[in-house]
């Protein structure tokens, strides 16, 4: 499967950052933050968004792959509690990661996810080239 972002993950790997360990989602079901009233904003990777922040993430060699992936929570309570963590430690989240919570499932198509982290239930969804999230993924609730 070729990824979305594969020229920026290259570069990574061409540097000796590796992929994580990476599965088929099987029809998972998922939550992501989403900006309600600026679609064309979602479902884009933070170094996509913020290439800046990839170029300071090398230069202090803490640049991870997964800033070109999707990130995912398996269960909604789970993702609220983060958000709700990232807003009390992060003045301008809403601007930076969406305002809203979005629901969908990921299918093999989609591309590779990360394993679940188990406490925070967050995984990285690596991009297929034909992924478009906008089609599957719905608007939950405000945050």
């Amino acid at each position: 499967m070729e990824f979305k972002y594969k020229q920026h993950i290259d570069r990574l790997l061409s540097l000796g950052i590796a992929l994580p360990k990476l599965m088929i989602p099987n029809n998972k079901h998922s939550y992501r933050f989403i900006f309600k009233d600026l679609p064309e904003k979602n479902h884009i990777p933070q170094y996509i968004t913020n290439p800046k922040r990839a170029l300071t993430a090398i230069e202090k060699s803490s640049a991870s792959t997964s800033g070109y992936a999707l990130s995912c929570f398996e269960r909604e309570d789970k993702a609220k509690a983060r958000f709700a963590s990232l807003e009390a430690n992060i003045r301008n989240i809403r601007k930076t990661i969406g305002d809203s919570l979005a629901s969908g499932t990921i299918s093999e198509s989609d591309g590779l996810i990360s394993i679940a982290e188990s406490n925070t239930t967050h995984f990285d969804l690596y991009e297929s080239c034909t992924c478009d999230l906008s089609t599957t993924f719905e608007y939950q609730c405000a945050l």
